[in-house]
């Protein structure tokens, strides 16, 4: 079996023990919960479907890095990253980062996902077709998560947890949270139809074909 498909296993591996650190005196465990579970339920939808829909070596290290992010921030709660709080004092920002850093990467993930669904299935020829519905994933995509976000929030609250629904929104008290969450994972799916797009044809053609 070649590397390319050893890697979402090898993936899977190194994010056990992560996932295990993450879990060991979190700031809060219904947090944890609530941060840390949509990881695994993604990649267990990936794990089912993997054999039928390679990614790009690219793509799976992004994800890597993604799903890291989200166990980092499901350990200390996102308004408490130590790299966001080093990020805050030197860029002197108002908030903590970092939870903006996991919606930029959020986009990023989910447009390179559906370039290469597309490219698999060979559902568009376009270029501009193929980016339009990559980015446009990636902002619907973004709103949903906002959507559950304040659903689990509401549910938490109902049951008496209010301070890890607050901190599992992580908007800091800061009201336009939610807009910017929105607006930080549509630049990251923007940098794969600008930045990283040669890059992610290039690696397309070559692991696809």
């Amino acid at each position: 079996m070649s590397m390319k498909n050893n890697l979402f296993y090898i993936i899977i591996i190194f994010l056990i023990p992560i996932t295990i650190w993450s879990a060991y005196r979190p700031k809060e465990y219904l947090l944890w919960i609530a941060e840390a579970s949509p990881i695994w339920i993604v990649l267990l939808i990936f794990f089912i479907y993997h054999p039928r829909y390679k990614l790009t070596k690219i793509s799976y290290l992004f994800i890597f890095i993604g799903s890291v992010m989200m166990l980092v921030g499901a350990h200390y709660s996102y308004a408490a990253v130590p790299l966001g709080e080093w990020l805050q004092d030197l860029l002197h920002l108002s908030r903590n980062p970092y939870d903006k850093i996991g919606h930029f990467f959020q986009g990023l993930i989910a447009a390179l996902f559906m370039k290469e669904i597309i490219s698999i299935k060979k559902l568009l020829t376009s270029r501009w077709w193929i980016n339009f519905f990559s980015v446009s994933f990636a902002i619907a995509l973004s709103a949903v998560w906002e959507m559950l976000e304040w659903l689990v929030a509401i549910f938490m609250i109902y049951f008496g947890s209010k301070k890890p629904a607050l901190d599992f929104l992580g908007a800091q008290g800061y009201i336009w949270d939610t807009q910017s969450d929105m607006f930080m994972a549509t630049l990251g799916a923007l940098s794969v139809v600008s930045i990283l797009q040669k890059y992610h044809e290039r690696c397309m053609k070559r692991e696809h074909h």
